[in-house]
């Protein structure tokens, strides 16, 4: 978003396993995810997910779980993890659930697609073939 704000700021956009612009290709996500998780992995996904979108849970227990449901989806999501170098990151299950909810609005509205629309600088997608984001949710909706 801020590469089409500040245009005069931005001389280049990198995207690195970035995710869909619109919500059709939304699906594939976990789908090519579960193609990388074991059957207890698909149920342990299962059930974070419903525990995070409960209401009856207090704010460290969203944060833990939200630190399973990462550490599951990053196992899924890595072809081979190299050694961190960053330290650990503080997680905000709230906050990450409303940052969540307000991408998954743009993206469903169109709003992501308009954003990225007014990008005028080059766009690098990089992407791999083990991504579980699906390349064409990038590559589809910014040739159109």
């Amino acid at each position: 978003m801020t590469a089409a704000r500040y245009q005069e700021s931005v001389s280049k956009l990198i995207l690195v396993g970035a995710g869909p612009l619109e919500a059709s290709y939304v699906k594939q996500i976990e789908s090519r995810r579960f193609s990388h998780f074991s059957e207890e992995e698909r149920r342990r996904y299962h059930t974070l997910l419903r525990r995070l979108e409960g209401n009856n849970i207090s704010g460290k227990e969203k944060d833990s779980l939200l630190g399973q449901l990462g550490a599951l989806c990053e196992k899924a999501d890595t072809f081979r993890a190299l050694p961190s170098l960053e330290e650990p990151v503080t997680l905000d299950g709230e906050l990450y659930g409303a940052v969540f909810s307000e991408a998954a609005a743009m993206r469903k509205s169109g709003l992501l697609l308009d954003v990225f629309e007014r990008i005028r600088c080059p766009l690098c997608i990089m992407h791999g073939a083990y991504d579980t984001h699906p390349a064409e949710g990038l590559t589809g909706p910014l040739s159109k």
